[in-house]
């Protein structure tokens, strides 16, 4: 797993691959005679993109519905009863 520290990049590089490849697919995958590529205001777009999809992402994750922990906790304690049991 890569250090946290390396998510930014990852998400950037992610986000402008992605837009590349929509080029490629643009050109029906014919990359021998057609050349897939973004511009440079296109690649800094999809990297802003790509850091705010990143900090979309991490404000989901960091905001999990109280009713979600309590559904895991109640899993826990059931398994704990369950291998009390056995």
């Amino acid at each position: 797993m890569l250090p946290r520290r390396f998510g930014q990049v990852v998400a950037v590089a992610a986000t402008v691959y992605r837009g590349i490849h929509r080029s490629l697919r643009r050109n029906g995958y014919d990359n021998f005679r057609h050349r897939a590529h973004t511009s440079f205001a296109k690649k800094l777009w999809l990297g802003a993109k790509g850091r705010w999809r990143l900090a979309r992402l991490k404000r989901r994750l960091h905001k999990t519905p109280r009713w979600e922990n309590d559904k895991w906790q109640m899993a826990k304690e059931q398994i704990s009863k369950w291998q009390m049991e056995a």
